[in-house]
Order: structure tokens, then C-alpha cells, then sequence
């Protein structure tokens, strides 16, 4: 899922998340504070 969303959603995210792309766990405790933007 973190994958679709790297691919719909590269811009908006900071340089910052895209390194926590290989880790999922961390996705899952950042990406709700971005999905709330």
C-alpha cells in the first residue's frame, strides 16, 4: 500500500519520508500525519 502511495503521492512528501519508504513500520506512524493534509 505505502508503495501506491509513493507513486500517487511523491511530491507532496518531504525528502524525510521517502527514506522511511523502505521501512514500512515507520509509514505506518508517518504517513497518517500527511494523509490528514
Amino acid at each position: 500500500q505505502y508503495l501506491m502511495l509513493k507513486e500517487g503521492n511523491t511530491a507532496p512528501f518531504p525528502e524525510a519520508l521517502r527514506e522511511l519508504l523502505p521501512a514500512p513500520q515507520a509509514l505506518e506512524e508517518v504517513l497518517p500525519q500527511y494523509l490528514r493534509c
